[in-house]
Formats: C-alpha cells, structure tokens, sequence
C-alpha cells in the first residue's frame, strides 16, 4: 500500500513534499524581497537627502552671490560721494568754482578756525548740496595736507577743533595716515593725482571710529604739487550686516587679503574657514573635513578683501531638520507599508499551503483505512482523485 500511495509524480505524498518545498522557497523569496524593499526605501530617502542637500547649497550660493553684489554696491555709493567730492575739489584749486549759493542747512563745519583755505571751503559746500539731493547722506572730509585746514559734513563729530579729551588732534593724524598710507604701498603722490585713484585703509583706533571703519581718499594738486585731499568713510561692520540676505543660514565674515577679520561674524568657525579655503576656487561652496561647507567670495571692488561664508554641518542640519524629518516618516511609512503588505500576502499564501498540505493528510489517512478493500485500478484512481481536489 505505501508503494502504491507513494508510486507517480502526482501521489499524494509527493504532492505534500512539494508543498513544503514550495512553503520554504516562498519564506526566502519574502525575506529578500523584504530586504530589496528596504534597501530601495534607504536610497530613496538618501537621494533625497542629497537633493535636498544640493537644493540648500545652491540657495545658500545665490544668497553669497547676493551679498558679494550688495556689498559691492555700498562700497560703490560711498566711492561715488568721493568721486564727486574729489571732482569739484579739482575745479576749485583750478580756480573754476566760485562760492555756491547756500540753501537752508547744508554747509561744511570748518574744523580749523585758525587757517582757512576758501577753494576748500567752496567745494565742500557745493558738493554737501549736491549730494544732499539723493537718499544717502553724504559723509566727506576735505583738508590740506599739511592738515592746516578742514572742512567736512558728518566725517568727524560736531566739534570745533577735532580734538578728543587727551588732546589728540585726530584731523592730524587723518593726514598722517593718508600720507603714510601712499608710503607704505610706493605709490607716488603725482602718480596718484594724476591717476584720480582711490585708496582705502583701516581707521586707526585714534580717530575715533568704529573698529571696522574705513577710510577712502583721493588727493589732488595744484601748481603741479599735491596739496588737498578728500575723504570719505564707511562702516563695514554695518554694511555686511544691512547686506546677509535673511534667507542665508551661513556665518559670514569679511577679511582682507592678507586673513585679517574686518567686519562681521567673528565665530570661531568663519576664521576655520578662512584659513583651509584660501586655496582653491572661489565663488563655490566646498566640503571643508571635521567643519562643514563653506565658501570664499572672489575680491571685492578697489580690492577692500572677500567674504568668507561658512556652514557648519550641525547648523546645516538644524535649519533643514524639518524638511529631514518629513523624509524619514516618509520613509518609515512606505517601507512600513511594503512591509505589512508582504507579510500579509505571505499569511495568506502560508494558510492556503497549510490547508492543501491538511487536505493530503486526509486523503492519506482514507488511503490507507481503504488498505484491503477494492482492487489496485479503484485505489489508484481514489489516490489521483484526492491529489486532484487538494492541489
């Protein structure tokens, strides 16, 4: 009887021998297809994170760019005030400018009373009514060189003689620095005058101003000797503040081109920065190792230096955490899904498997309680019939 039950291919027996074997090969197959789905839900999520990523950075790029451009456009104002002032100045010590015709308030305050010099004078109140017409408040100091007479409109503070309480004559040490500063870069006072350049320096601690103030001046001659000069100042502190876009998240600072901080975040990070970008393109951000991102601005206008930006990783983040964590329960929820629709569907095919392999046992056992009755053909035929209904 057992050679009849388990004779043919399609007996009973063998019927549930391939059902345990197909019950195993479907386990293995869920458990890779499991595996793929949560490798595809992992890569998912990655490549969004680096388009996300990438998304940032441009941003934060078109922010730099903005800033570079802002930036640029306040130093050009403040070099425009100078521009004209040192113009007028010229057609004054060539004897071209009379006095102008004063209207309410805008008059140059004479900072040495003891010496006066009237073609100073003349251009400082036509180019303080000139400018006065604009929206910006024009700031200019003109004086001689030999710092014997001054007059300026918002340079200096409204006192007579520019001296501060320890008696320091701050209109001399201007000239001073002005002189001293063509000194330092070899650059010729006539060469300068007839060039029409600007130079820039950083205000000493001296005259009073803000630590991140700079001075602008150009000098002009007469009789073929330099003779005055005009000068203008700037903030730049407050003038990359008024230029970080507010959708900026990165640390911004500017340096000069020898590294030193001049104006803007002072965070331990910027000058990390600074330091490990200094070689290599500007204008891009690049992975800095153990920091972040970050970015060096190609030079600003006249030369003043470049704007270094820098985006810690854990700042990165923190600005970004909101848009990280909707992709991770994103995510979780697809592969979730996946997930519980495989076990589901495995359930299912584990029940359906189970009942069959039930239905042979049943088969096996009338099989046998049949073991005598009946002819071979009519045993057979029974054993093919209840292979037929379980399969």
């Amino acid at each position: 009887m057992e050679r009849l039950f388990a004779s043919g291919q399609d007996s009973p027996l063998e019927m549930l021998r391939m059902l345990e074997r197909n019950l195993k090969r479907e386990r293995r197959i869920f458990s890779v297809a499991v595996g793929l789905l949560i490798v595809a839900a992992l890569s998912a999520a990655i490549v969004t994170g680096l388009t996300l990523l990438n998304t940032s950075l441009k941003r934060e790029q078109e922010a730099a760019h903005l800033m570079t451009t802002n930036v640029n456009a306040a130093i050009s104002a403040q070099q425009g005030i100078l521009t004209t002032g040192r113009l007028l100045l010229e057609l004054s010590g060539q004897g071209l400018l009379g006095a102008p015709a004063r209207k309410g308030g805008d008059r140059c305050v004479a900072y040495r009373r003891d010496h006066s010099e009237t073609r100073v004078q003349f251009a400082c109140d036509e180019a303080i009514q000139l400018l006065a017409r604009g929206s910006r408040t024009p700031t200019l100091q003109f004086g001689l060189l030999d710092a014997s007479a001054s007059y300026g409109y918002g340079f200096f503070p409204a006192d007579a003689n520019v001296r501060d309480t320890n008696g320091v004559d701050r209109l001399a040490i201007l000239s001073h620095w002005i002189q001293a500063t063509m000194a330092a870069r070899d650059i010729d006072q006539l060469d300068a005058v007839r060039e029409r350049r600007t130079m820039w320096f950083k205000a000493p601690p001296t005259l009073g101003f803000h630590a991140h103030t700079f001075i602008a001046f150009s000098i002009v001659a007469k009789d073929d000797q330099p003779y005055a000069f005009v000068a203008t100042r700037i903030d730049l502190d407050r003038v990359v503040a008024d230029s970080i876009p507010e959708s900026m998240e990165s640390d911004a600072a500017l340096f000069d081109p020898q590294g030193e901080l001049l104006a803007g975040d002072a965070a331990a990070n910027v000058f990390y920065a600074e330091k490990h970008l200094r070689p290599g393109p500007t204008g891009v951000f690049r992975w800095i190792p153990g920091h972040g991102w970050g970015a060096r601005s190609q030079p600003l206008i006249y030369d003043i230096g470049h704007i270094v930006l820098s985006l810690p990783v854990f700042k990165d983040l923190a600005a970004r955490r909101t848009e990280a964590f909707v992709i991770l329960v994103l995510a979780t929820l697809i592969d979730g899904h996946r997930v519980a629709v495989g076990l589901r569907d495995r359930r299912l095919a584990g029940r359906d498997l189970a009942a069959r392999g039930q239905g042979l046992r049943v088969c096996d056992v009338g099989l046998r309680d049949q073991q005598g009755e009946g002819d071979g053909r009519h045993r057979r035929d029974d054993a093919e019939f209840c292979a037929a209904r379980c399969g």
